[in-house]
C-alpha cells in the first residue's frame, strides 16, 4: 500500500515554513497511521508543488486526480515573498468537486472560497469556536497550530476510510495528462458520491438547533434601551433552555465588520445577501433585532443589508417554504419578541426578477461577466 500526500505551499516566508515542517513530519505519522491499521509500514510520499501561475490551476486538478489527499495552504497574506493572493492561482471552481483536499490556513479564507466536504482548520465567517477548531486566537493559527489540527484530522480520515484512497477512484499519474483531466469526469462522480451524501449529513447537523440574528452592526457593541445584538444572544439561549433543558442551542450572529468594511460593488452586495440566505436555509430560527424607534439613524429598517435580509426570508418563505426557519420579532424598545407569520408576500415578478439576480451574484457559482447585462433587464424572461 502507498499514500501519496501533494502540498500547495503559499510561497510566503511563513508558508514555506509550515511546507518544510509538513515534510518532515508527515511521512513517519502516516506510515505510523497505515501501520496501527492494516499491520504493515505503507510507502509514504509527500511532495510539494509551486507550479508556474500559467499552469497552476491544472497542475492543481492533476494533483487530484492521482494523489491519495492534496494539501493547499489558503493564507491570505503578503510579504517580500509573495503578493497578496498569489497562492489562490490554482485555484479553480473544478478544484471544489474533489473530496480528498485539505484547505489550512493561518488566516481567515476569502468568503467566496468554501472547501466542498469542509475539510479545513479554518472557522467559518462569523461562528464561534468549535472543539475541532480549539486552537483558534483572534482569527489567526500558528504553524504549529496547523499540524496539531491535521494530524488529528488524518487520523478521522483513516478511521473513515477515506485515507488512503481507493485505487479505483484514482488515475495513474505515469499516464495521466491534460486530456485525462477533461475526458475522465465519471472518476469525479464516482468517488464524491458517497462524500456528498455526508456532506448533506453534516450540514442537516452542523446547524441543527441554531438561531440567527438579523440586527444593525451598530448595535454590536451600542445599546438600544439597553439591549445589544450580545444580550439578545442571552436572552434566546435562555428562552429555549426554559422550553428544552436537554436541548443545547447556539446563537449565530456576524460580528460588526467581519463580512466586509469595504465600499461594495452592487455585484459583491448581493453576494453577500445571497452568503446570507443560505445560511437562513439551514438554521432553525431568524431572529429580527428590531431597533425601528431608533433617532440616530441606526434603525433596522434604515439599512439596506437588513431589508436585504428581511426580503430573503420573505422570498424564502414563498419559495422554498420547507426551508424557511421560524421568524422571531424582538422589538428592542419593549424588550418582547414573539413569532412574525404574518410576512407580505413578494409580488411574482418581483420575486422572478430576485431569483435572477441572487443565481447570478453567487459568490461561489455566480458570473460577474453576466451581472452588469443583467441588470440591463427590466423584466424576467423565461
Amino acid at each position: 500500500m502507498s499514500v501519496e500526500i501533494t502540498i500547495f505551499p503559499s510561497p510566503s516566508a511563513k508558508g514555506k515554513l509550515l511546507d518544510k515542517m509538513l515534510n518532515t513530519d508527515l511521512e513517519p505519522f502516516i506510515s505510523e497511521l497505515c501501520k496501527e491499521k492494516i499491520g504493515v509500514v505503507s510507502c509514504v510520499s509527500v511532495k510539494s508543488l509551486y507550479p508556474q501561475k500559467r499552469f497552476a490551476d491544472l497542475e492543481f486538478i492533476r494533483a487530484e486526480l492521482y494523489s491519495d489527499l492534496v494539501i493547499f495552504d489558503g493564507s491570505l497574506e503578503e510579504d517580500d515573498c509573495i503578493k497578496l493572493g498569489d497562492n489562490y492561482a490554482c485555484i479553480r471552481h473544478a478544484c471544489y468537486l474533489m473530496d480528498n483536499v485539505v484547505v489550512v490556513s493561518r488566516t481567515e479564507l476569502p468568503l467566496n472560497f468554501i472547501p466542498n466536504s469542509f475539510q479545513t482548520n479554518v472557522l467559518p465567517v462569523g461562528e464561534e469556536l468549535m472543539e475541532s477548531h480549539q486552537f483558534y486566537s483572534d482569527k489567526i493559527c500558528t504553524n504549529a497550530d496547523i499540524i496539531r489540527w491535521l494530524k488529528k484530522h488524518l487520523a478521522t480520515l483513516f478511521q473513515e476510510n477515506r485515507l488512503p484512497r481507493k485505487q479505483q477512484f484514482k488515475i495513474s499519474k505515469d499516464s495521466l495528462s491534460y486530456e485525462d483531466i477533461f475526458t475522465n469526469p465519471i472518476n469525479i462522480v464516482e468517488c464524491n458520491d458517497k462524500i456528498y451524501s455526508q456532506t448533506k449529513h453534516y450540514l442537516k447537523n452542523r446547524y441543527e438547533h441554531t438561531a440567527f440574528i438579523s440586527y444593525r452592526s451598530y448595535y454590536y457593541d451600542n445599546l438600544c434601551n439597553g439591549f445589544n445584538v450580545k444580550k439578545l444572544e442571552q436572552i434566546i439561549l435562555e428562552y429555549h433552555k426554559k422550553i428544552n433543558p436537554n436541548e443545547a442551542w447556539k446563537v449565530l450572529y456576524y460580528h460588526s465588520g467581519s463580512l466586509t468594511q469595504d465600499c461594495l460593488t452592487e455585484y459583491r452586495r448581493w453576494g453577500l445577501v445571497n452568503y446570507i440566505e443560505n445560511i437562513f436555509k439551514k438554521v432553525d430560527e431568524v431572529w429580527i433585532f428590531d431597533t425601528q424607534q431608533t433617532t440616530d439613524g441606526n434603525s433596522y429598517w434604515d439599512s439596506w443589508f437588513t431589508q436585504s435580509e428581511f426580503i430573503s426570508l420573505m422570498s424564502i418563505k414563498e419559495s422554498l417554504p420547507e426551508l424557511c426557519p421560524n421568524i422571531i420579532h424582538f422589538d428592542a424598545i419593549s424588550g418582547k419578541f414573539a413569532p412574525l407569520t404574518d410576512l407580505p408576500q413578494i409580488p411574482k415578478e418581483l420575486s422572478k426578477n430576485l431569483s435572477v439576480i441572487m443565481a447570478n451574484s453567487d459568490i461561489i457559482y455566480g458570473d460577474i461577466v453576466t451581472f452588469k447585462r443583467m441588470c440591463l433587464l427590466k423584466y424576467y424572461v423565461g
